[in-house]
Formats: structure tokens, sequence, C-alpha cells
């Protein structure tokens, strides 16, 4: 055994098989599955992360994600926009134009009755019974405006072509659709001023030469000769008048109610021409 102070030498420097300077072992290897024989795993590394100026956390990777609530709070505000629009129109009273636009483009009587009042409704309801008439027949608006002072209410004017059988022809008609403020505007007539270039004085009211038939079928009263007169006049252009009810669109009325305003004036005519007297032939006695 050496005695104190004696100085050891390694022993493969003494064999003289190593070198004479220790070197130091290598690092250990922090992956333990070296020891274990398996194959080494990837070791995950922290990642420094560098926040923007004033310690802001970002917030979403996509800005489609941020633009989410704006589009959000637009769609909710129109659907409000929508809703209030819908709200309005329900309680807003439609303008003149309006209700006779429905009136134009009613599907059944009942439907274009809504826009009219009772006096009007039952020249409508005749107009869809039995339809037939001239399909080419054209029409356009003139104007639309307040009807004049001494009338009151609203007119939509309007200017029609038809093809008139009895004159063989097309003919040309003016008038316009008398409108009442009643709780709401309608149609309460339809008024004739030309036929075929030559005025109509006074002008043909329809919804006055032609009154409602009676409740039931029953035989119309007795009235003054000049209006019992009017009775052929329906039977004369029921093929004419009918024939709204299929097209149901202003064009059809006007052609029909040509046909009415046509046969008033050629009963007026008939109706102020004075009587001749009975010749000595025919005289009784």
């Amino acid at each position: 055994m050496p005695g104190r102070g004696t100085a050891w030498s390694p022993v493969g420097a003494v064999l003289g098989v190593a070198p004479a300077a220790p070197v130091p072992p290598p690092p250990p290897d922090p992956r333990p599955s070296r020891l274990m024989g398996q194959p080494a795993l990837p070791v995950a590394r922290p990642v420094a992360t560098v926040l923007p100026q004033g310690g802001a956390t970002p917030t979403g990777p996509a800005p489609a994600t941020a633009r989410t609530p704006v589009v959000v709070r637009v769609l909710f505000a129109l659907g409000l926009i929508g809703v209030g629009y819908l709200g309005y129109e329900v309680v807003r009273r439609p303008t003149p134009r309006e209700v006779f636009d429905r009136f134009n483009r009613a599907d059944t009587a009942d439907e274009a009755c809504r826009c009219t009042t009772p006096r009007f409704a039952p020249f409508v309801r005749g107009l869809f019974a039995d339809p037939t008439g001239d399909p080419a027949a054209e029409f356009e608006v003139t104007r639309d405006g307040p009807a004049p002072a001494a009338v009151g209410g609203h007119w939509v004017e309007f200017h029609g072509r038809y093809h008139d059988p009895d004159v063989g022809r097309r003919v040309a008609v003016d008038g316009y659709f008398q409108l009442v403020d009643r709780d709401g505007w309608a149609i309460d007539d339809m008024v004739f001023r030309t036929f075929d270039g030559r005025v109509i004085d006074p002008p043909a009211s329809v919804a006055a030469t032609l009154p409602p038939p009676p409740a039931g079928g029953a035989t119309p009263p007795a009235g003054p000769p000049r209006l019992r007169n009017l009775g052929w006049v329906p039977l004369a252009i029921k093929g004419v008048i009918a024939w709204a009810g299929k097209s149901a669109g202003l064009k059809a009325l006007v052609a029909a109610a040509v046909a009415v305003a046509a046969g008033f004036a050629a009963w007026a005519r008939r109706a102020v021409r004075p009587v001749s007297p009975p010749g000595p032939e025919n005289r009784p006695g």
C-alpha cells in the first residue's frame, strides 16, 4: 500500500496503452431512448414568441373570422329594415294609381271588386261572367292625377283601340276611371269622352248607364221610357263584355266598356230623336 503523499497514476498510463492526459467523457445524451435500444425521438424545442409592441395578444388567424360579426350586424340591420318596411306597407293607404294597378292585374272578380266601390262592382262582376272578345285590343294610360275640383276624386285617363264588329274596323276611344276616397281609394266609375274620333257629350258613365240587376232575378221596376230602353244594350254587346273576364286586365275592360259606351251613344241618339206623328193610315178611328 503506498504511503501518504504517494500520487496515483491511471492504470492505462502505467501499461502504456492510454494517453498521458485524461480524456473528458462525452456529455450525456438527453435522449433516454438510446439506453433502451429504441430509435431516438425528436425533441420539441421551445420557440420564442415575439409579441407586437404595446403588449397586444394576437386574436385568431383568419381575417374572415374577424369580419363575421360585422356581416351578422349588417344582416340584422337589413332584416330590421325589411320588417319595418313590410309593417309600413300594411298600415299605409295605397295611392290611387296603386289601386288602379291592382285592379288591372286582378285575376278574379272578387279580387277586382276589392278595388271598386259597391256601385261599380256589379259591372265588374259582369265582365268576368262569360269571357269572349277581341284579343288585339290596345290601351295606354295617358294621365294620372287629381280630378277637376268640381268633380273631386282622382282620374286615371286612358286611350284605347279595338275592333268594333258593327263598324267593321278598329276604332279609338278615350276616357277615364274615376276613383273616390271612401276610407281608402276605390274605382267608382268608368267614363268615356270620345268614340271613334267623336266627342260624347255628355260623357258616357258606365256605372250610371248599367245599374246593377235586382237580387233574385226579379223583374226590374218600370221606369221612364228612356231608361227602360237601356235593357237592350247589354244583350247586344254580351259577347264583347263577357270576354273581359278571361283577360282580367284593363285591355279587356276597355274593349268591353267601349262597346257599352257605343251602345249607350246609339241609344242616346235614338232617345233624343223627335218622334214623328203617325200617318193617317195608322191613326186610330
